[in-house]
């Protein structure tokens, strides 16, 4: 730990020698976000290759690929919660969209055809009412219908032809674009919110 911030908080003076006794010093981990001397006792602001496990600070035990190859490469990944401790993967390359689920990767590219982007930062997504949502700002967005493998992603129904989104999310049951793109016409600050959805369902 930062023995000035320690020092600072106990009011001892700088270059003072002293002993502080720290117990359970893996009770609290690491913390980056708070000035040092706002932190408990037990609190570390840095670490490298340890994690915290009964109260102690230990070694780790190194890494080990979860998932196997990317069948593209990622420019995006995102989580998808399913039921029962299910879990999807979804990662997207400029061209298409995968999903990984107990270790199996499936192409969930929409029906229509591969995605247009050119600029792996585009993808964003978010979760309204339990439905992924994806967007890229070239294609119309894209939802998973169904949270499963064998279901690719579609347009999202009753999206505007015209307007493409740089961002969008969702606030309780709706749905906010932001950054808008009106018949190949920038409009940066119009923002759209759509109607709001039914638990389960996109909205109308």
């Amino acid at each position: 730990k930062d023995l000035m911030a320690t020092q600072r908080k106990l009011a001892i003076p700088t270059g003072s020698p002293a002993k502080i006794e720290v117990r359970k010093v893996g009770s609290v981990g690491i913390i980056q976000d708070r000035e040092n001397h706002e932190l408990p006792m037990s609190a570390w602001t840095n670490g490298k290759n340890i994690r915290f496990h009964n109260d102690a600070a230990v070694r780790m035990e190194g890494n080990s690929q979860v998932f196997g190859t990317p069948s593209v490469t990622p420019y995006a990944v995102f989580n998808v919660p399913g039921v029962n401790d299910q879990t999807f993967w979804f990662y997207f390359s400029l061209l298409k969209a995968y999903v990984v689920e107990s270790g199996v990767h499936s192409d969930v590219t929409r029906s229509a055809g591969d995605y247009t982007i050119t600029e792996g930062r585009s993808w964003t997504g978010c979760i309204l009412g339990g439905i992924p949502i994806f967007n890229n700002g070239t294609d119309k967005p894209q939802y998973w219908s169904a949270l499963s493998a064998g279901t690719p992603l579609a347009n999202l129904p009753n999206w505007p032809n015209l307007i493409r989104a740089k961002v969008i999310r969702n606030f309780g049951s709706y749905l906010v674009a932001i950054n808008l793109t009106d018949n190949s016409v920038s409009k940066p600050h119009k923002v759209l919110i759509s109607h709001k959805a039914e638990p389960g369902s996109v909205p109308t």
